[in-house]
């Protein structure tokens, strides 16, 4: 088995050594036990940044299609507006 050694302030270690106490376990085991417990934790944050990251990405897709059709009716509007403008005679002042 491997071993890792840190320092920690004496105030750090009493918590951890009554920590342990209450649960029964040597100071070790409760060491052993945060890191494990801390890496489980990271992992699913980083499963769950994952899952929304893919959410947003999924939202801009669509929002992405609604901007090219929004694109898309204002340039056939400005069509019809040009069809209509042709249609309509032109004006001289004085002649109606």
């Amino acid at each position: 088995m491997m071993r890792i050694t840190t320092s920690l302030d004496r105030e750090t270690l009493e918590r951890i050594d009554r920590e342990a106490e209450s649960k029964g376990i040597s100071r070790s085991q409760m060491v052993a036990a945060a890191i494990e417990q801390y890496l489980a934790s990271a992992g699913s944050a980083t499963k769950h940044r994952s899952a929304t990251i893919e959410h947003m990405e999924m939202h801009i897709r669509i929002l992405q299609d609604q901007i090219a059709w929004l694109e898309g009716e204002i340039r056939e509007a400005h069509r019809e507006k040009e069809l209509i403008l042709q249609k309509i005679p032109s004006y001289t002042p004085g002649t109606w």
